[in-house]
């Protein structure tokens, strides 16, 4: 009897060891490492995909991808390049309201086509024309990176507010060519061209990866279309080191 007991518990050990090779546990992905939130990544196996990320920080990023079937995509995707800096709205000024701080902080509610937006005023912003009145037809423009609240109407800080009669105007950063970051603009820099500061101090300093308002009259039909510009207003902002610092 005992050898009887001894003869199932080894049978049964036995089958147990065997279920348990025919299904292996399931592979656990490591932890990302520290260093990806400035673009350094660990490669990352899996039995359904192979990713292989290079990436360098301020540098243009490649990522391939192969999956079991055999199938390889590759594609490039510059986030300095491809993402667009400024955002606007274009709409009528139907109401206004002031903090008397120093300088004052308005919030610009405008009514556009697209619906209601606001446009709230800082220390920073760049107004390039009068200060709006009630009844207006401005366009804020706005930074893409800068968290927007969930609400309705949305919120926006303004980075310039435009009031008055221009004949075009591009707010954007332009890289060494002087071509803006959203491939639509390529400045040629002439002799009667104004570059200012926003103070309206003249400045001779470098232009390329700097926030600008471009004020022109008419540009080439090509892509990016080329103009002269009347003038040029480089916006205040904290040291420039690169594309990547937005």
């Amino acid at each position: 009897m005992k050898k009887l007991l001894t003869f199932a518990a080894t049978l049964i050990l036995l089958m147990a060891l065997a279920a348990c090779s025919s299904n292996p546990a399931p592979l656990i992905a490591p932890q990302p490492d520290a260093g990806a939130v400035l673009g350094t990544a660990d490669n990352y196996n899996d039995d359904d995909a192979i990713y292989e990320e290079d990436y360098e920080y301020c540098d243009e990023p490649d990522f391939d991808v192969d999956d079991e079937n055999g199938y390889g995509y590759d594609f490039d995707f510059d986030p300095w390049e491809d993402m667009p800096v400024f955002g606007s709205w274009t709409g009528e000024v139907v109401e206004i309201s002031v903090e008397y701080s120093s300088p004052p902080t308005y919030t610009f509610l405008l009514s556009t086509e697209n619906g209601s937006a606001n446009f709230i005023t800082n220390f920073n912003t760049f107004f390039l024309g009068d200060i709006p009145e009630v009844g207006d037809t401005i366009t804020g423009f706005h930074l893409m990176d800068t968290f927007m609240t969930m609400i309705y109407p949305p919120q926006f800080n303004a980075s310039v507010i435009v009031n008055g009669e221009f004949y075009n105007i591009h707010v954007d950063r332009f890289d060494d060519e002087l071509i803006s970051y959203d491939g639509n603009l390529m400045l040629n820099i002439g002799d009667e061209t104004e570059i200012i500061l926003q103070d309206g101090e003249p400045y001779d300093g470098e232009l390329a990866h700097r926030k600008l308002v471009i004020v022109y009259d008419i540009s080439t039909r090509s892509i990016p279309a080329r103009t002269t510009p009347s003038q040029i207003i480089v916006l205040f902002e904290h040291a420039v080191t690169g594309p990547a610092f937005l």
